[in-house]
């Protein structure tokens, strides 16, 4: 769903939709992360109302459980104002049914890294 946007799927223990656009100006990024928020909502949306009809309740509750793991992120220039770039997103997918997703810059990833190797601990 994400892959013609640029974005990349990673599937543990949440279900990552990742893009890279270090590269990219900010009305690009703001226009992929729409899209894929967008195309998103649209397949939970549909779960909701029409194939609710026609599955089991179980099956419909392992699918509810597998939505709850997905979420969005994209990696930006430094260069860029990541808060615009946030808002913008933000007032052009809060009709939308919310799907977690977040703007990162360098300085995000290595603490996320850092947090990483944290939990690590000595090896």
């Amino acid at each position: 769903m994400g892959s013609s946007l640029g974005f990349n799927l990673f599937d543990g223990n949440e279900i990552v939709y990742f893009g890279m656009f270090d590269l990219e100006n900010a009305k690009e990024i703001v226009f992929r992360m729409k899209l894929l928020l967008q195309n998103l909502s649209q397949a939970h949306d549909m779960v909701e109302t029409v194939t609710s009809k026609n599955i089991s309740p179980d099956m419909l509750d392992k699918i509810r459980e597998l939505w709850k793991r997905i979420k969005v992120e994209a990696l930006i220039n430094d260069e860029l104002d990541k808060g615009l770039i946030i808002d913008k997103i933000s007032k052009l997918t809060q009709n939308l049914t919310i799907i977690p997703w977040n703007i990162l810059n360098s300085s995000d990833l290595k603490d996320k890294v850092k947090l990483e190797y944290d939990s690590i601990g000595d090896i």
